[in-house]
């Protein structure tokens, strides 16, 4: 489970309540297992949504697919989400609400499309 400089999941400090953080602590193997699979999810999302490349969209695209699917089979997202305990509509609904705000940060700092805020860019080195 990734934790932030506070200790908690970017995810679960996302989307949670304050009660179930505290539950996140006990959560047997096989259902961090599947927390971290959300989390994954969630990464890629955060990390790709509003970027202009055909891999990103591509990425978005496959995430967006499995958090908005209704399937019950192992390790799909409402598999996940019933496992922990959690309502597979209400975490869509948040994950929906955030990287529509990540879309609208972008859009209001005035950024080029696809590129955030304390997210390092590489420079192309020039061979002289």
């Amino acid at each position: 489970m990734n934790v932030d400089a506070h200790g908690q999941s970017p995810l679960a400090s996302l989307v949670l309540l304050p009660s179930q953080l505290a539950a996140l602590a006990s959560l047997q193997p096989e259902q961090q297992l599947l927390f971290a699979l959300l989390e994954a999810s969630w990464n890629c999302l955060s990390k790709h949504i509003g970027r202009n490349s055909q891999r990103a969209r591509r990425l978005v695209e496959q995430e967006l697919g499995w958090v908005d699917s209704d399937e019950r089979a192992p390790f799909s997202f409402r598999f996940c989400c019933e496992h922990l305990d959690l309502d597979p509509g209400a975490l869509r609904g948040g994950i929906h609400r955030a990287l529509e705000r990540l879309r609208a940060e972008e859009q209001s700092e005035g950024l080029p499309p696809g590129v955030r805020r304390g997210h390092n860019r590489r420079q192309k080195r020039i061979a002289a």
